[in-house]
């Protein structure tokens, strides 16, 4: 690209609503979003605006290390993304892919129920902006979050109706 582009970096904002069936396996759907502002040298600003929902599998052990341990994990992410593409002042251009995304991170618990998460993900997804073509819609950030777990629901026998 050398000093023709500009790019801002992404702004992503993602939620994690996840649920593990058994102690070393995780389900999660992850609803997100991102931002990036790019500029070509002599061009208006290309916009590219990304979001979509992954469903995310993960692999993970707690680790015995503080009071209250650490859950490390990696996982694999697939899911239904939309890119939009548009230069100041003009329409946009909408890419509709199915996506594919790697995991690895870290729950420190701080408590039992709450815990401070770091991640790394790398997302391959590809978008489309008018005279240009495509470019990556995707890519690799690194994010902070704090963690809620549940209390486990203790089994209870069925009971009967009659």
């Amino acid at each position: 690209f050398g000093s023709d582009w500009f790019v801002a970096p992404p702004t992503p904002l993602v939620g994690i609503f996840a649920y593990s069936p058994l102690e070393w396996l995780e389900l999660s759907i992850e609803p997100f979003a991102t931002y990036e502002r790019m500029r070509l040298t002599g061009e208006p600003g290309l916009n590219a605006v990304t979001y979509g929902a992954l469903i995310g599998l993960r692999l993970q052990t707690l680790l015995q290390i503080g009071p209250e341990g650490v859950v490390p994990s990696v996982g694999i992410l697939t899911g239904p993304l939309l890119a939009a593409a548009y230069f100041d002042g003009g329409r946009a251009v909408e890419n509709f892919t199915q996506t594919l995304g790697l995991s690895a991170g870290a729950t420190v618990r701080i408590t039992p129920k709450w815990g401070i998460s770091f991640e790394y993900r790398h997302v391959l997804a590809q978008g489309l902006a008018v005279d240009i073509g495509t470019y990556t819609a995707g890519g690799s950030w690194f994010s902070v979050g704090m963690n809620y777990t549940l209390p486990e629901v203790p089994d209870r026998p069925m009971s009967r109706r009659f």
